[in-house]
């Protein structure tokens, strides 16, 4: 049987005989004349064996089959010590500026002491009253941080150990100017106008308070930084409010001195009025937030 490169070979040939002009042509094809006179390949085993023998194809790089599992890095739990672990932070809030400091007791559970302390002073008038006025919080505390779900939420039972809230006062009305106690109307006398003072006290210096919120100080899987968040209220009983007046004044049932067993009773039934006003500050309000920093390993 004849190849296909003797066939092609032969094809050529005739070509070159029908049109004379092709054959002296310098252009041909240059693969259908490599591939026409490439030598035929023997069909002998002998030929065909080198060809195909094994030893003469270098082996294939060996590839493994055994796949690497990734697996994630195990997180390693924190360990904080009692009273040698500690954490600081510094707040603003409605008790004014503050801090803490605290100390793990158990994965779950901190102890933690701190304070506030806020200062305001301004005038106003009321019922006719001129006060010059202070506005003084403080408090100092101690509550135990139970995190029931080892994260960054608490819960916040405690104490507050010193409670100093407190409102002052000094009062004046000039002379020939009205004012009211216990819907009574009075003039202050121009001899002898009426001055005095007024107080509030917030309840009880030690009362019991609750507070919940967010912030780790000993979070779980380490860290040194956190944020704390804290709403709640402390309840200090009913707060108190105390005046006390000097001069003279003139009223319906006549002018004379401040302080007559009449007057004195209008006077006490201002102060129950504004009690009753202000009784609901026997929740005092916390709201806060902060910034904490842990120290150590």
């Amino acid at each position: 049987m004849k190849t296909p490169s003797t066939f092609l070979g032969a094809s050529f040939v005739a070509l070159c005989a029908l049109h004379p002009s092709f054959a002296q042509s310098s252009v041909q094809p240059p693969a259908l004349f490599a591939f026409a006179t490439q030598p035929a390949i023997p069909s002998s085993p002998a030929y065909a064996s080198s060809y195909t023998d094994d030893s003469a194809i270098p082996d294939a790089p060996a590839v493994s089959t055994t796949v690497m599992a990734w697996k994630p890095r195990e997180r390693v739990e924190a360990t904080y010590h009692p009273f040698r672990s500690y954490a600081v932070s510094v707040r603003i809030g409605l008790g004014g500026v503050g801090g803490d400091i605290a100390t793990p007791l158990t994965h779950r559970l901190a102890l933690r002491a701190g304070g506030d302390a806020f200062s305001y002073s301004t005038t106003f008038t009321t019922n006719g009253l001129n006060a010059n006025g202070s506005l003084k919080l403080g408090d100092g505390f101690a509550t135990l941080d139970y995190h029931p779900f080892r994260n960054g939420f608490r819960l916040s039972p405690g104490v507050t150990l010193y409670n100093r809230n407190n409102v002052g006062a000094t009062l004046n009305v000039p002379g020939g100017s009205s004012f009211t106690l216990n819907s009574v109307d009075y003039t202050s006398e121009a001899s002898d106008p009426i001055n005095g003072t007024a107080a509030v006290v917030f309840g009880h210096k030690v009362a019991p308070r609750f507070t919940f919120g967010w912030g780790n100080s000993f979070p779980r899987y380490g860290g040194h930084w956190t944020f704390p968040i804290e709403l709640g209220f402390y309840y200090t009983a009913d707060p108190t409010v105390s005046i006390a007046l000097f001069g003279s004044a003139c009223s319906s049932d006549g002018c004379g001195s401040i302080d007559t067993p009449e007057n004195e009773a209008n006077i006490l039934g201002e102060e129950t009025k504004l009690n009753k006003d202000i009784a609901p500050a026997r929740f005092f309000p916390v709201l806060s937030l902060g910034i904490g920093y842990r120290f150590g390993h």
